[in-house]
């Protein structure tokens, strides 16, 4: 998800009923029918909530919902020089960082990732952007676009089990490209 706050609305098939909702394993007041999460750190998460009826008896089987949340580009270590990090209200943590120089890299140190997205800025004159791990490019991403397009999460690799090492992000061209987060989930 692309934010810090996830929203839910929750019934119960039997009338009276008052529900109890976790975040992550710890308990969350969700007294109405629905809860609007805020201030969610980066990284997976896992929601439930069980109907309690008007006997006191609380459902087994919770409904859940995993959910991921992405980082800020700041994660990113500057691996070369030319990267600007620019203010933009419509931007991601209200922040992101661009150049227009060939070759610079970003990077940053992945544990027992399953799956990597980055958060990139499209429009018009963008160039590319390969996404490395430990050496093997995992895949080339164009960022340009007929028209504007802010905070655009666009997956990058898939794997098969959990999978460690240095991400690299390498602009390819003298194009501008912008950097606004990046994905690192564990499911």
């Amino acid at each position: 998800m692309v934010g810090r706050k996830a929203s839910y609305v929750f019934d119960s098939s039997q009338s009276g009923s008052t529900f109890e909702c976790t975040i992550d394993g710890s308990d969350v007041p969700c007294a109405t029918k629905s809860l609007v999460l805020r201030k969610l750190k980066p990284g997976d998460h896992v929601f439930t909530v069980a109907a309690r009826n008007g006997d006191g008896v609380v459902d087994a089987t919770p409904a859940r919902a995993r959910f991921s949340v992405v980082y800020n580009e700041r994660v990113l270590a500057r691996s070369t020089r030319g990267w600007k990090t620019v203010k933009n209200r419509e931007a991601y943590k209200n922040t992101f960082v661009t150049t227009s120089r060939r070759g610079r890299v970003l990077s940053v140190d992945v544990e027992d990732v399953r799956r990597v997205a980055l958060l990139v800025i499209k429009d018009k004159g963008l160039g590319r952007l390969a996404v490395s791990l430990d050496g093997k490019r995992l895949k080339v991403l164009p960022t340009k676009a007929k028209r504007l397009k802010v905070s655009r999460l666009k997956r990058v690799a898939k794997f098969s089990r959990p999978t460690s090492g240095t991400l690299t992000i390498r602009s390819l061209d003298k194009k501008p490209v912008a950097i606004d987060g990046i994905g690192l989930f564990h499911r």
